[in-house]
């Protein structure tokens, strides 16, 4: 399998596995540097006009907005109906975060 973090094959016994026994795509040494720099991190993520920053992974990706969407080479999610941005990246949103909403479903059951 393919960490999205670091882009390197690894073996899925490496990778971080959610509560339903599923990969969320990222390889466990990954995680534990996240976790690591995300109790040491700076207040807020940096951005700049062309970049963000995901709170999550830490990794700087391009953004781009075409016709008031988002544009398929942009590495976030553009809310045009409230003319900003999600905090953490595609990958990040899709492997990550909907395991966790996931997981908060299943509790409430």
């Amino acid at each position: 399998m393919n960490c999205h973090v670091c882009n390197k094959d690894k073996p899925e016994s490496q990778m971080d596995l959610d509560f339903e026994s599923r990969t969320y795509g990222i390889c466990k040494t990954c995680v534990k540097s996240i976790h690591a720099k995300r109790t040491n991190a700076v207040a807020g993520p940096r951005h700049t006009e062309t970049y963000r920053t995901c709170y999550i992974c830490e990794q700087r990706k391009p953004i781009e907005v075409v016709d008031g969407k988002t544009g398929p080479n942009s590495g976030f999610t553009y809310r045009a109906s409230k003319g900003n941005w999600y905090s953490a990246c595609k990958a990040c949103n899709r492997h990550v975060l909907s395991a966790k909403s996931r997981a908060k479903k299943k509790a409430k059951k």
